[in-house]
């Protein structure tokens, strides 16, 4: 940031970063004082839409898990990739990719409780019946969100098995 000459001897860096980005049409910076020897400028960028934004933010909070993670959230995304499913469709799409032994640990319960609850919190997913959690067609499907973030971790492995 001092190279650019945002950051100078009399305080007024921030105060010319946020009006640099007003003028750009980005949202304001934020910036994070609470780490010891630095401190840390979040900067949106002025082109993201409020999806892609959202995406950003929901992968970012995800890689905060670990991988295991990522990818069980990644497996529930793609199996609903054109398709509508009820949450037993869905838990077998998943766990086809699984392990035996961690077959055997996955009940339908805890596939509830641990993956598809969470997705739907995040937004990733939504239910056909959203009033009626026990409807007996009740079936999942992606949301907005959910697709966008498929694109991306799709773009992602295409350009992955590019380098390769």
């Amino acid at each position: 940031m001092k190279i650019m000459k945002y950051v100078n001897m009399f305080n007024r860096g921030v105060s010319r970063v946020q009006e640099f980005l007003a003028e750009n049409g980005s949202q304001p910076a934020v910036f994070n004082i609470d780490k010891l020897t630095v401190f840390e400028v979040i900067v949106k960028d002025a082109n993201a839409t409020d999806l892609e934004r959202s995406c950003y933010e929901l992968r970012t909070n995800l890689e905060t898990h670990g991988d295991e993670y990522v990818n069980m959230f990644k497996r529930l995304i793609f199996s609903l990739k054109d398709v509508d499913c009820s949450a037993n469709e869905i838990q077998l799409r998943v766990n086809s990719a699984r392990t035996p032994h961690e077959l055997r640990m996955n009940s339908a319960r805890a596939f509830m409780k641990n993956i598809l609850k969470p997705a739907i919190a995040m937004k990733l997913v939504e239910p056909l019946y959203p009033d009626k959690p026990h409807h007996p067609k009740q079936k999942y499907r992606l949301t907005d969100l959910g697709k966008t973030m498929m694109t991306m971790w799709d773009k992602e492995e295409k350009s992955c098995n590019k380098k390769d």
